[in-house]
């Protein structure tokens, strides 16, 4: 037969696990404080890392006319008017939702 424990059983307030420690800490990006925006730099930041978009414009073959790279943070629509400056008047477009915006 087991001894009686005397006093406090059990994880109460300030007794138990590390893992919740309720105390201010900082925050999961490390507080690095942001970068100024370069207009050419075609490099974005996720929570994943460093991410890029890359837009292709393609003929009816598929073969790509005209590429442009972009920040991987930085929406579609943004980059639509560099591609479609080098369509003909002529042509077609075909283009995912994103670009519609």
């Amino acid at each position: 037969m087991a001894a009686p424990v005397r006093g406090r059983t059990g994880a109460g307030p300030g007794l138990g696990d590390a893992r919740f420690d309720r105390r201010a800490g900082s925050c999961a990006g490390g507080g690095q404080p942001k970068k100024s925006r370069v207009g050419d730099e075609a490099l974005g930041r996720s929570r994943g890392g460093l991410s890029t978009k890359v837009h292709v414009l393609a003929d009816a073959q598929g073969r790509p006319v005209h590429v442009v790279v972009g920040a991987g943070q930085q929406h579609d629509c943004r980059r639509a008017a560099d591609l479609l400056q080098a369509v003909h008047k002529t042509g077609k477009v075909l283009a995912d939702k994103a670009y519609d915006t």
